[in-house]
């Protein structure tokens, strides 16, 4: 009876929540810092057969691998790791003796990566608040982040990353395609008596948004772990195509180098799933 009269009060609540949200309308509740969510993550991150929150563990070793081969990499290479979760890559980069600095926003993972790899440096804070200064030679931000922030963010980002490194120093990062996200809108519903949400009973409804016009997707999860009260969470992922990308890039202070698939090295074409970029610091804006 009482899960009942919760399921009714929930889809109530849910049902005034579902109109489609103005373009990079921002949730107001944590994510990447909330306690549960973060261990939730945190637990994704270090399972090495799935995609879930990072790449599988094997994947991980064959994008260092080439990435160390590719840029050569040398002992001692100033490299910046935005995004660094538990420290999945920079523990492997700081294997090859570089010199590696990590920064994450998830007081879990940073605690991992503190506890669980040496010769790191590794920085608990919003990347999107830097303030390096010609520090380093490598920026990487690994997982298609880049289009998880919305423009004014990401036009904020570069501009950080382009003061944090040296003069000709890379970005290296990657983005979804229209290939990854063209299917349909969809809408899913989910009750729980405990899971990535909450550790509470809960139901949630996560649904598919598209602006075309804007080449961005929303991933929105509205979350009510009691009747009283719906957490609403936005994931926005803008894609881009190698001419858009070039744009945003060459406004900022950057030129592209190197368009690939992934970073593991295989080549773009017209149906990748993802654009792997590799850009240089230019000493004046295109």
């Amino acid at each position: 009876m009482q899960r009942s009269v919760f399921v009714t009060g929930a889809l109530s609540i849910l049902d005034t929540l579902t109109k489609k949200p103005r373009l990079f309308e921002l949730s107001h509740h944590p994510f990447w810092d909330d306690p549960h969510i973060s261990r939730q993550m945190l637990r994704l991150h270090l399972d090495p057969d799935t995609d879930t929150a990072s790449r599988r563990h094997s994947t991980i070793d064959a994008s260092v691998s080439w990435l160390v081969s590719h840029l050569n990499l040398k002992k001692a290479t100033r490299v910046l790791d935005l995004g660094c979760g538990p420290g999945l890559y920079t523990s492997r980069f700081a294997s090859h003796q570089l010199s590696v600095t990590g920064m994450d926003y998830s007081r879990s993972s940073i605690e991992y990566a503190r506890a669980h790899s040496t010769g790191v440096k590794y920085i608990l804070g919003n990347y999107l608040e830097m303030q390096f200064e010609d520090e380093f030679d490598v920026a990487f931000m690994i997982y298609c982040d880049f289009g998880a922030l919305i423009d004014q963010q990401r036009d904020n980002l570069l501009h950080r990353v382009h003061r944090a490194l040296t003069p000709g120093a890379l970005f290296v990062f990657d983005v979804w395609t229209h290939e990854a996200r063209k299917t349909r809108p969809h809408k899913s519903w989910t009750l729980k008596d405990g899971g990535f949400w909450s550790a509470k009973p809960y139901i949630s409804l996560t649904e598919t948004f598209c602006y075309p016009e804007n080449d961005v997707y929303l991933d929105q999860h509205i979350v009510v772990a009691d009747a009283e009260e719906a957490r609403v969470y936005r994931v926005w992922d803008h894609v881009y195509s190698p001419d858009s990308i070039e744009r945003v890039l060459c406004s900022n202070g950057f030129r592209v180098i190197e368009l690939w698939e992934d970073l593991t090295g295989n080549p773009y074409d017209e149906h990748s799933r993802s654009i792997a970029v590799i850009a240089q610091v230019c000493k004046d804006f295109c």
